[in-house]
Formats: structure tokens, sequence, C-alpha cells
């Protein structure tokens, strides 16, 4: 299979809802990232590493301990999927492509709208 082209493209966030499905690893790693751009960051986990839990304490984020449910996207400009499942990532993403939401998906970013380095 080839390779999608890809347009490499700047982004004003500043005023954009960001959803991270996903608490650990490369969704913590993102979710800590975006922090820095944009204007509100939801991240959806059962579990969640100590940075996340951190920066919601701090109210740098909204933090919802439990599974991703289809609704948490509605209302979102870009969503991160990188729960670590993923069937839920491409749940997710089929979700957001309904909805006309650009969507990252961790582990199998052709899949998605953009990649995230």
């Amino acid at each position: 299979m080839s390779r999608k082209p890809v347009f490499p493209m700047y982004v004003d966030l500043s005023e954009k809802k960001v959803v991270v499905i996903g608490g650990e690893g490369v969704a913590a790693d993102r979710a800590a990232v975006l922090l820095a751009y944009a204007g509100e960051v939801k991240v959806i986990a059962p579990r969640a590493e100590k940075r996340i839990l951190d920066h919601d304490r701090e109210g740098r984020l909204t933090y919802l301990p439990r599974a991703y449910q289809r609704e948490d996207i509605f209302g979102a400009d870009l969503v991160v999927a990188a729960s670590g499942d993923l069937q839920t990532d491409l749940d997710a993403a089929a979700a957001c492509k309904c909805l006309g939401i650009i969507v990252n998906i961790a582990g199998a970013e052709e899949k998605g709208d953009f990649y995230f380095s």
C-alpha cells in the first residue's frame, strides 16, 4: 500500500476543544503537548498517569475517569485516539469522520487525518 501524501500545516488551536482518548503513554504525551496550544483539553480514560491527574487538579485540562463514549467527541474540534486499544481508537475515528472532526489515531496514523510528532 502506498503512503498518502501529507501537507505540512500549522494550525491555531488556541480557541479549539481537543479530546484525548487515553490517559497513559502516548495519550499522556500528546495531551501534555496540546496543553501549550489548545484552548481546552479533555482527557477520557479509565486510568491516567500522574501528570494528567496533576494537570486536572491544576485546572489545565479536564480528566474524565471512565471509558470513552461516542458522545464524548460531540463539539470537539480535534480528537487524539490513543487509548491503547485499536478497536476503541478506530471506533472513535469512525465517529469523528461522520461528524467532520479531524482525528489522529496513535499507532495507525495512516487511518487518521493528521500525524502527530
